[in-house]
């Protein structure tokens, strides 16, 4: 394939898995260049797209929160400071999240 076509080929599928975090209980998503989410409010889509992030950019936002002072060896406390206050009882032992099959924990951080 030459350079040109290779330009306008479609980016590479994301996949973003969540089982038992918070109120997602088995999410399943693939994302491609134009994704859109849609669902009520509190349906968790916010949460899916942080994950997302985490899975993308985990270790630099790690990275950052520990420069700026924050704790981040504490796997509750991290994902209070990622998700928000509170929400550190939303990991749960049967949590399991995977950024395209790469399983992701507040300690793979």
């Amino acid at each position: 394939m030459d350079q040109a076509a290779n330009e306008h080929a479609p980016s590479s599928l994301v996949s973003l898995s969540i089982k038992n975090f918070a109120n997602l209980q088995s999410v399943n998503l693939d994302f491609g260049d134009l994704t859109i989410l849609v669902g009520p409010q509190g349906a968790g889509k916010s949460l899916a797209l942080q994950w997302l992030k985490l899975g993308l950019d985990g270790r630099q936002i790690v990275e950052i929160l520990k420069q700026s002072g924050y704790i981040t060896d504490k796997p509750d406390v991290l994902i209070e400071h990622i998700f928000g206050e509170g929400m550190a009882t939303a990991w749960h032992a049967s949590t399991k999240v995977q950024v395209d099959g790469i399983n992701i924990t507040p300690k793979s951080l």
